[in-house]
């Protein structure tokens, strides 16, 4: 089963699948809150086997699989955080301040655990300055810190109303070196005072190619 209606309507359907012992793929947010969430899971258990899969598209996405395996393969030694960036254009009619954090950070919580391997063990929200265009009762942005169970550090910027676009782009800190997604240029590392960058062709990720370029001093 395809659960793709709004994460408001999903506990009832989820529940109803579950007592039938179907297979279900949930479009993300598994439900609204963690009350209801952990019902969910609870039913599953029950079951005595796995039968949800939730929805998250970062993890199947070139540059995200890429630097996952920079990641897990150590080549610019250990990651030491992520700085992770959201932006919308807009929000539609009904899109709470609640949801900023369980229909779209919820995406950043995900990769997150996929990029590093590990699970978060804190979680920190602040809200600054608000946009004027954030309508009534939304605080937009918002900023996220994160830790993982080895103490890696990530931030979230969270921004629904940013008006120029949709982007969304992360930056890893390793010992050794700087990895960005998300850009203009795809895949982009910094180390050893030089640059380079992974081109996409038809969603497939390219070749390195190679870079003569050397940071300039000041």
């Amino acid at each position: 089963m395809l659960i793709a209606t709004p994460g408001f309507l999903h506990e009832d359907i989820l529940l109803a699948a579950i007592a039938k012992d179907i297979p279900i793929l949930c479009e993300k947010p598994l439900t609204r809150d963690a009350e209801s969430s952990w019902k969910i899971v609870r039913a599953e258990e029950q079951l005595g086997h796995q039968r949800i899969q939730v929805g998250f598209m970062r993890r199947f996405d070139a540059e995200h699989d890429a630097l996952g395996k920079i990641i897990r393969n150590s080549e610019l030694g250990e990651l030491l955080m992520l700085h992770h960036q959201h932006r919308n254009p807009n929000t539609a009619l009904g899109f709470t301040n609640e949801m900023l954090i369980n229909e779209s950070v919820v995406h950043e919580f995900d990769a997150i655990r996929f990029l590093t391997g590990e699970e978060i063990t804190s979680v920190q929200v602040r809200a600054g300055k608000s946009s004027r265009h954030a309508p009534d009762g939304q605080h937009d942005p918002q900023h996220i810190l994160i830790e993982t169970a080895s103490g890696v550090l990530a931030d979230v910027e969270i921004f629904v109303n940013a008006r120029f676009g949709y982007a969304v782009a992360a930056q890893a800190t390793f010992e050794e070196g700087i990895v960005s997604i998300g850009g203009d240029t795809g895949l982009y590392t910094r180390s050893a005072g030089r640059w380079a960058v992974k081109l996409q062709t038809d969603s497939r990720i390219a070749s390195v190619l190679p870079s003569t370029s050397k940071f300039s001093p000041g």
